[in-house]
């Protein structure tokens, strides 16, 4: 458990730059953190259902790492300049 909030506490130094990617984090750690727990106390099953949502949780970070970097290309867009020829053609 010192491990995710070691990983929480780094990620708190730039959760105002990538709030998004912030919580993706937050959540991947929470959900395997409760996983583990759950596997170590022995249920059974715990390791399909650890695998089903690690699964899930890994398709939500890459869903919103997808969502931060099409935002910042689309907003660093409009800042692309093409040069032109010197005999006027592009």
């Amino acid at each position: 458990m010192k491990t995710v909030k070691n990983h929480l506490d780094t990620l708190a130094d730039r959760s105002l730059e990538f709030p998004e990617a912030v919580a993706a984090t937050s959540l991947y750690y929470t959900v395997t953190s409760r996983a583990r727990r759950a596997r170590e106390d022995g249920e059974r099953g715990a390791v399909s259902i650890e695998q089903a949502i690690i699964t899930i949780a890994v398709i939500a970070f890459a869903i919103v790492i997808l969502a931060v970097i099409s935002t910042v290309v689309h907003n660093l867009a409009g800042q692309v300049t093409t040069p032109s020829v010197p005999d006027g053609t592009k």
